[in-house]
């Protein structure tokens, strides 16, 4: 195993320990959560794919609602007080159209959303319960060979890039010291229909 290797499984059982925040959480978790929390015309937020490490996300929402949603049962313990089991496809069948001012699903394309046509079926069912003007904000890593490309997709075409407050760009690439080697943010808006 080369040094590279070797220091990104010390760094990922750090992580999973406690003892160490990898840039790409410390960019969701200091920049991109605070901000939603204190911008008041994001009050009911979706957060697609929980782990043990977001179990703490709920309380920096404060008085945001917050939803989370993942298609593992076992994983409910770490979601909000409501949370979803379903894969993010079926959305819709669980919450009327414009039900959310945010939906963010991180780590989600590439790690279990790994079609086409089914990440295309996912953002497709955001945009009906995403509210006109929303965010989506999706964190995926690019490089990883299961994470489908997104360009082209028909589903896209119901949001327009957008820029986040603190950010200057609608796509924000983070290096990471594991394989995937960097993590993405894009930022869209869902467009007027």
């Amino acid at each position: 195993m080369n040094f590279r290797r070797w220091r990104a499984r010390v760094l990922l059982l750090a992580w999973w320990g406690g003892l160490y925040l990898p840039p790409d959480r410390r960019v969701l978790e200091r920049r991109i959560l605070p901000e939603l929390a204190q911008l008041e015309k994001f009050r009911r937020v979706l957060f697609v794919g929980v782990r043990f490490y977001t179990r703490k996300y709920p309380r920096l929402f404060g008085p945001t609602e917050l939803v989370t949603m993942d298609f593992d049962p076992r994983l409910r313990r770490y979601g909000a007080h409501e949370h979803v089991v379903d894969r993010l496809e079926n959305i819709a069948l669980h919450f009327p159209h414009e039900s959310f001012d945010v939906i963010i699903a991180n780590g989600v394309i590439g790690w279990g959303l790994d079609r086409p046509e089914a990440v295309n079926a996912a953002l497709a069912a955001s945009a009906l319960v995403l509210r006109e003007g929303g965010l989506l904000i999706l964190g995926i890593n690019e490089l990883r060979a299961a994470t489908p490309k997104l360009e082209g997709l028909e589903s896209l075409r119901r949001f327009e890039p957008a820029i986040f407050p603190g950010f200057t760009t609608p796509r924000v690439v983070v290096a990471t010291p594991f394989d995937e080697r960097e993590h993405t943010f894009l930022f869209f808006r869902k467009r007027p229909t």
